[in-house]
């Protein structure tokens, strides 16, 4: 899950996952360059990850989530 959207300042990845894991976050413009890339390791259960977003201009953002099994992509609108 990724909250507030559209966001201003700070966005926040909710991450629920049952066993620890590497855990990679992506942002992308929509000309597909990669603005951000954040790597951490993650424990069992619920951790949120934040992501500063105050310098980003404003428009529409793809924000790209992979670890283990798992892929997934997100629009976010920036303010």
């Amino acid at each position: 899950e990724v909250r507030p959207n559209p966001v201003s300042d700070k966005l926040e990845v909710v991450v629920a996952t049952p066993e620890a894991l590497n855990f990679e976050l992506e942002i992308f413009n929509l000309a597909g360059q990669q603005l951000l890339k954040k790597s951490t390791a993650i424990l069992p259960g619920t951790t949120t990850i934040e992501v500063g977003m105050k310098d980003f201009v404003s428009g529409q953002y793809l924000v790209k989530l992979k670890a283990s099994g798992y892929d997934k992509v997100f629009k976010v609108f920036k303010l």
